[in-house]
């Protein structure tokens, strides 16, 4: 287990705000899930792919467009009980953040030791909200999805195979650095917007 303190991510990250069945889409109401690693910050621009960074020439930037903000995460789908990436909204990493600070539910940790379940209104529309539970008693993970996920790729190193690719597609070497999670937003990055779970997944980026 590796500690991850989500307090810490939302912090340094505070802004209003053809995929495979590897990837977890939020449905209308309940969404029970164990959250498996820690959360990589990923920035995209809608329709277009992933931001590389307007530091190293990311030619999506404009006046006009904004990019979303989300956080690339290991999850176990508890509807089939499958392991998938999860790009969770920033209102959810800030309420797992809360869940660190409480005495009942405090974690250091990640996976963490217990399921959440996520209620969603208004699923794949601008308006959604998002309100999440924790489960009243830690559980132990499946061994078999355990010894699974020790195979799956790191998140961090996913979201720079997504960057190489942007990169690729506007013409642009890109060499990566230290992970976005160690640096703070630039203040060039356009105003973020929270995108619909339908919408993020409309830009196939191959990897």
């Amino acid at each position: 287990m590796s500690k991850f303190d989500y307090g810490d991510l939302a912090n340094k990250y505070q802004r209003e705000s053809n995929y495979s069945d590897d990837y977890f889409t939020m449905q209308e109401g309940a969404n029970k899930m164990r959250i498996m690693s820690g959360s990589e910050p990923i920035s995209e621009h809608f329709k277009k792919g992933v931001c590389i960074g307007q530091d190293k020439g990311c030619t999506y930037h404009n006046e006009k467009e904004s990019a979303s903000l989300k956080f690339l995460t290991w999850i176990i789908d508890r509807k089939d009980n499958t392991l998938k990436q999860y790009k969770m909204p920033y209102t959810i990493v800030k309420q797992i953040a809360a869940l660190q600070l409480d005495p009942e539910y405090a974690f250091e940790e990640v996976p963490m030791p217990y399921d959440v379940t996520i209620n969603a209104k208004n699923a794949g529309k601008m308006e959604v909200e998002y309100t999440l539970t924790a489960a009243r008693s830690n559980s132990p993970i499946e061994a078999n999805l355990l010894e699974e996920f020790t195979k799956k790729t790191d998140v961090r190193e996913i979201v720079n195979k997504m960057k190489i690719n942007s990169a690729k597609k506007q013409g642009i070497e890109y060499s990566s650095g230290k992970s976005d999670y160690d640096q703070s937003i630039p203040d060039s990055l356009p105003v973020i917007k929270e995108l619909t779970d339908a919408e993020q997944h409309l830009e196939d980026i191959p990897f």
